[in-house]
């Protein structure tokens, strides 16, 4: 059997750094004496290779009455996962254990749709209440290419289609650098006083985990006297990019109830978004070049300098010297950019459709089903 994009694992959990496993699964800070459990997503075995891919979880129990899986449930982009040790019987020593289950066919599905699935998994010792104990995040698009993640700043916006608020003033700053993420979150603490946090990551396709710290105590600007800050954990910032500028996300720490290794969960939806607050469209003037997957050598430039609003949810930029134009068309709430799709034409005819719209970045399909993007040209 294989598993989807495995991940690396450090050993410093809430060191700067990024901290993996076969998927982004969270382990709280007291795993050594709760047991660990890591979560991935494994493909079928080759005599059953159409059949929709399990979900496994496995690790070391600090006793013989391991984690057992008692029922999954598949919604959406959401996996649930109930697990359950015994009480009785139990011996002690550390013990090794793996579990499988199959959410999709428990679900009437034979597939699972490519998609990256957050997984909740609850953990109840003999007939305790679950709690949230774990959170992972698994990706099942294992033939589709993750985006070209755009740097700057990404700012949390609501999605009510899936009852996410957005969290007024905060976000995250993002630098990518290859496959190296830095992420910068600022927001506020429970006395509503600002605050930040920091944390460097591996970006493993679309997905990752990025162990958040804060500094307190540093040195004034303008202070007289010196100070050397003092750096404390934070939470675990786990992302998963959808488009160049749109990500979905999520807080994760342990729960301050102290009720053993439960874990509190904040969903975020992040979006990048063009500076200023001008005509939709405004920001995609300019110029750009096209790139194909088959021929990148083959490239074509376009400067669009004519904007005009074709109705109320879309707007055209339009290059006048070759006559082609990109139509885009804006989401359910047009103040909010990026627009949801692009549309390239030459005339009436379609040359490409973009589905993953950023402010210096398009990416999509030609008409004949190449992949293809358009990248803004610096001036």
């Amino acid at each position: 059997m294989s598993v989807f994009r495995p991940l690396r694992r450090s050993a410093r959990p809430f060191a700067a750094g990024l901290c993996l496993a076969a998927c982004l699964a969270l382990a709280p800070p007291d795993a050594a004496a709760q047991g660990s459990m890591e979560i991935a997503l494994e493909s079928p075995s080759s005599s059953s290779p159409t059949l929709a891919p399990s979900v496994r979880i496995g690790g070391s129990w600090p006793d013989s009455c391991v984690p057992r899986i008692q029922s999954t449930r598949l919604a959406g982009a959401e996996i649930d996962l109930v697990a359950r040790t015994a009480t009785l019987g139990c011996r002690a020593g550390t013990t090794a254990y793996e579990q499988r289950a199959n959410p999709a066919l428990q679900a009437g599905l034979l597939h699972l749709p490519a998609r990256v699935y957050a997984v909740r998994a609850y953990l109840a010792r003999g007939t305790q209440t679950p709690v949230l104990s774990r959170f992972a995040l698994l990706d099942a698009t294992e033939n589709d290419p993750a985006p070209a993640v755009e740097n700057g700043f990404w700012w949390t916006v609501a999605l009510g289609g899936e009852d996410v608020p957005a969290l007024a003033g905060s976000g995250i700053s993002l630098e990518r650098q290859g496959d190296q993420l830095a992420v910068g979150l600022f927001g506020f603490d429970d006395a509503g006083s600002a605050t930040w946090f920091f944390g460097s990551a591996r970006l493993e396709g679309r997905i990752a985990r990025v162990a958040l710290v804060r500094l307190r105590d540093g040195e004034e600007p303008f202070g007289e006297v010196s100070a050397r800050p003092v750096a404390e954990s934070g939470p675990e910032l786990l992302i998963a990019f959808e488009g160049p500028a749109q990500a979905k996300a999520w807080l994760v720490r342990p729960s301050p109830t102290g009720a053993g290794d439960a874990i509190d969960v904040r969903p975020l939806v992040l979006q990048r978004s063009a500076f200023g607050s001008g005509a939709p469209g405004q920001g995609w003037l300019g110029r750009w070049v096209s790139v194909g997957e088959a021929d990148r050598s083959r490239v074509r430039l376009f400067d669009f300098g004519r904007l005009s609003s074709e109705d109320g949810e879309s707007f055209r930029v339009e290059d006048a010297q070759s006559g082609l134009s990109l139509s885009c068309r804006l989401g359910l709430r047009p103040a909010e950019q990026p627009p949801a799709t692009c549309t390239l034409y030459d005339q009436s005819t379609v040359l490409a459709v973009f589905d993953r719209i950023g402010i210096d970045r398009l990416e999509g399909r030609s008409a004949d089903g190449e992949r293809l993007r358009l990248v803004r040209v610096a001036d």
